[in-house]
């Protein structure tokens, strides 16, 4: 019984992702805008609400 069709395919397909996976890193290598997402905190504008406004 030979099984050496069945590893060559399986080899093939190894070499194969690895091509399909370098070929992604080159495609967005340095182009993804997520490394410069700046955390800033949001500021929002309320309006005051006193308490003699509050309790009504």
């Amino acid at each position: 019984m030979s099984f050496g069709g069945h590893v060559n395919d399986v080899v093939n397909r190894i070499k194969q992702n690895a091509a399909l996976k370098n070929a992604r890193k080159r495609k967005f290598k340095g182009r993804n805008d997520y490394a410069n997402i700046k955390y800033t905190k949001t500021e929002y504008d309320f309006p005051e609400v006193f308490d003699n406004e509050l309790q009504k």
